[in-house]
């Protein structure tokens, strides 16, 4: 599909749900904090539990990586 045409639908959708409240709300202090509250961002966190994070990955994978033959 042509991406100008896609984007006129989107549009289109976006502001349907807005006119009939089905959008969701966002407050300001929501929109002030943004990602930063993501469980995601890493970013964010103690520098000891993203470490503890990536020890339960490696253990999990049995401490080799994709891709390793050997």
């Amino acid at each position: 599909m042509d991406p100008d045409k896609q984007r006129r639908i989107a549009s289109k959708g976006g502001k349907a749900a807005q006119s009939s409240g089905h959008a969701h709300q966002l407050s300001d202090a929501d929109r002030s904090r943004g990602g930063k509250m993501s469980p995601a961002n890493f970013a964010n966190r103690p520098k000891e539990e993203v470490q503890a994070i990536g020890r339960k990955g490696g253990k999990a994978s049995g401490g080799t990586r994709r891709g390793d033959n050997y």
